[in-house]
């Protein structure tokens, strides 16, 4: 799946250059639209709160544990999208 997003990805960006070569304006836009929604659907791996071993139970109840990596929302471990951003979560292990 993600070798056939970033090809899409790929092909926008040749679109993107042939847009701004004719000037192209409108179909520039939407090409930068499209391919932002599409980086989204590669899912990047959540960050840990910084120091998350670090706090006591009591902490860790008030804290949130995972980051969203492109707009640092908070997420829960059951979600497989930012709900700020859209991005998409890959929750498998590094063994995986």
């Amino acid at each position: 799946m993600n070798e056939v997003l970033h090809r899409a990805i790929a092909r926008i960006n040749r679109g993107l250059e042939m847009a701004v070569v004719i000037e192209e304006e409108r179909a520039t836009e939407e090409l930068k639209i499209t391919k932002v929604a599409l980086k989204k659907q590669v899912a990047k791996k959540p960050r840990e709160h910084y120091n998350w071993c670090d706090l006591s139970e009591d902490e860790k109840l008030e804290t949130q544990r995972w980051y969203c990596e492109s707009c640092d929302g908070a997420i829960k471990e059951n979600y497989s999208y930012c709900h700020d951003c859209g991005q998409a979560i890959d929750w498998r292990n590094e063994d995986d």
